[in-house]
């Protein structure tokens, strides 16, 4: 396993979570979980987190139409903003919340198809389903987008 422990239940957690329903990408920042790492990693964790998860097939953005009004023509161009906008400063809202706050991210018949197979739902507080793991970053690897210590697309990238 590549992914580091503390982040592979992070990941595990989320994927399951974004099963569920759709999120916005604040919730891949870890919320108050701040014991795994300072706010600029999570950061930096959730937009390489979420450009993963969009280029292997794992999720989508469900509201398009948002998308259009605010000129992003994919979800690449959603994760190249959310690198530009600082998660944890709302000080000017109308640059940074609008990003991490409207668009919602949905898991796509894939991600359900991992969820379901692994039976996620089953595991529970610092259990990791280690073959789930592995799946996945093979998954990332073939797409692209596999495991690495440098970013894939870096914050406050002006």
């Amino acid at each position: 396993m590549k992914i580091p422990r503390q982040i592979a239940l992070w990941l595990q957690f989320n994927i399951y979570l974004i099963s569920l329903d759709g999120y916005p990408p604040i919730s891949f920042t870890g919320g108050d979980n701040k014991e795994i790492i300072d706010p600029d990693t999570r950061w930096q964790l959730a937009v390489d987190t979420i450009n993963r998860c969009l280029v292997a097939g794992l999720m989508d953005v469900w509201n398009e139409g948002w998308m259009r009004a605010v000129g992003l023509e994919n979800s690449l161009a959603l994760v190249n903003v959310l690198a530009k906008h600082d998660p944890f400063n709302f000080e000017v809202p109308s640059e940074n919340a609008v990003y991490w706050l409207e668009p919602l991210l949905c898991s796509t018949d894939l991600c359900k198809s991992f969820v379901n197979k692994y039976e996620l739902q089953k595991f529970e507080g610092d259990v990791i389903c280690y073959p789930f793991i592995e799946e996945i970053e093979k998954l990332f690897e073939t797409s692209g987008v596999g495991w690495r210590d440098c970013p894939l697309i870096k914050i406050r990238n002006e």
